[in-house]
């Protein structure tokens, strides 16, 4: 996207974080700049403060969404008895954030009524987070007015309040790239009733304050709309450029096993537990994991104890550069996500069109946009990603019809060629923003 938008005559500049992999503070790639920020070392809320000094909209929209935000909470004593919170809550101005009554201190800073003491990190820390993303917001509008831009693109909810501040306060334009629905990114029993609230509640505050909104997928777009009322959103999927794109001679290639590829990353919920309960009765294949993630070591173990080693094959990573090029050795392609939250039911990931390119039959979960664009191309099949004997069972059909294999794989591949690559996608980019 940075490279369109420089084609198109914008000086672009592109701010993130440093990374342990990263540390170039800036640097200049394809005809814009890369600048990278450190992540700011203080939380406080005196830090808090100054952003709420520097952009006063912003800081009443947080104040009204979660007031602890500007609260010292770190100083909240270890140890609170039914006899102190009281006087604690008063002389901390807490009272204003327990509007309801004493009682809900206790249930936030977790006292029992009967006198147990004990703190409520959990609490603290999830204030502290939000803190977090808020005070690299405030780095990231501070950075950016170095190079006096004209429009704020903002990518997902955790950069927006930088471009809201923009907007506020230098009247730029304002445009809003949300790739997924940032607070149903997590199954309900793995993000906490904070930290929900407070994302879904700054998204309803700020989303109608961008001038222009992109999103990856028009189910993505109607949640937006019906969520929040949102103004239309431009559906702007994904795909990679024809830059990447193999020769059509990989569609010749017949590999002995077959290959069953997935590509991404490893976390809980990726259907990936499910990918191996399935794999021991799958005939006339092997499967292959190319990925990074908190998950792999689980994932490992899983295998291992399964004695699926040979079958189950764990390959290094790659650069997002060569995941059409590695994709294309192999010859299905598995996209086998889990609906656990809204922002997975409305999923159509990065690597549903880069296996298209690579000229690979597709076997997704059955979800919404998946399932809309496999029936429509019939270049895959779909099953419950909950079961693993579905999965097993449409592997070992298509495995079963080397034809149908072959021709959904060539039905993927051109699809790529001729409509889901990045120099089709662009031009509605561009239009966008001529329109903007």
């Amino acid at each position: 996207m940075a490279t369109t938008l420089s084609d198109m005559g914008y000086q672009v500049t592109v701010i993130g974080m440093k990374t342990e992999e990263c540390s170039i503070s800036r640097e200049s790639l394809d005809n814009y700049q890369v600048v990278r920020i450190d992540v700011p070392n203080s939380y406080s809320a005196q830090a808090m403060l100054e952003l709420h000094k520097i952009c006063p909209k912003v800081g009443k929209i947080l104040d009204k969404i979660e007031s602890s935000l500007f609260v010292d909470l770190e100083t909240v004593p270890i140890q609170l008895t039914k006899r102190n919170i009281s006087s604690y809550i008063k002389k901390a101005k807490l009272d204003k954030i327990f509007k309801k009554s004493i009682d809900f201190g206790y249930q936030v800073l977790g006292i029992s009524k009967e006198g147990k003491n004990f703190k409520n990190v959990n609490y603290i820390q999830e204030i502290l987070a939000i803190r977090s993303i808020l005070l690299i917001n405030l780095i990231l509008y501070q950075v950016s007015r170095e190079f006096y831009p004209d429009v704020y693109h903002c990518n997902d909810l955790d950069t927006l309040v930088a471009g809201v501040m923009g907007k506020l306060i230098d009247d730029k334009t304002l445009v809003y790239d949300a790739h997924e629905i940032y607070p149903e990114q997590l199954a309900e029993e793995m993000r906490s009733d904070i930290w929900y609230r407070f994302y879904t509640n700054l998204e309803a505050q700020l989303i109608n304050l961008a001038d222009g909104r992109i999103t990856v997928c028009d189910s993505l777009g109607e949640y937006f709309s019906k969520k929040y009322r949102s103004k239309e959103f431009l559906t702007l999927r994904n795909c990679p450029s024809k830059k990447y794109l193999p020769p059509a001679s990989i569609l010749n290639r017949k590999n002995s096993p077959r290959v069953i590829t997935y590509q991404g990353a490893y976390f809980q919920y990726r259907g990936l537990e499910e990918v191996i309960a399935a794999a021991a009765s799958v005939e006339g294949a092997i499967f292959q994991f190319r990925g990074i993630g908190s998950h792999e070591a689980t994932l490992k173990k899983i295998v291992q104890d399964a004695k699926l080693s040979e079958k189950v094959q764990f390959l290094p990573a790659v650069k997002v550069d060569q995941l059409v090029e590695t994709g294309s050795e192999c010859d299905i392609g598995l996209s086998p996500f889990i609906s656990v939250c809204f922002n997975t039911k409305y999923c159509l990931p990065n690597k549903f069109f880069e296996y298209m390119m690579a000229g690979l039959a597709l076997c997704s979960s059955d979800l919404i946009e998946m399932r809309y664009l496999t029936e429509k191309l019939h270049n895959g099949v779909l099953f419950d990603s909950k079961q693993p004997e579905a999965l097993s069972n449409v592997l070992n059909e298509l495995l079963a019809s080397p034809d149908k294999l072959d021709e959904m794989r060539q039905q993927s591949y051109y699809a790529a060629v001729d409509e889901y690559n990045w120099e089709n996608e662009q031009k509605k980019l561009i239009d966008y923003y001529t329109r903007l």
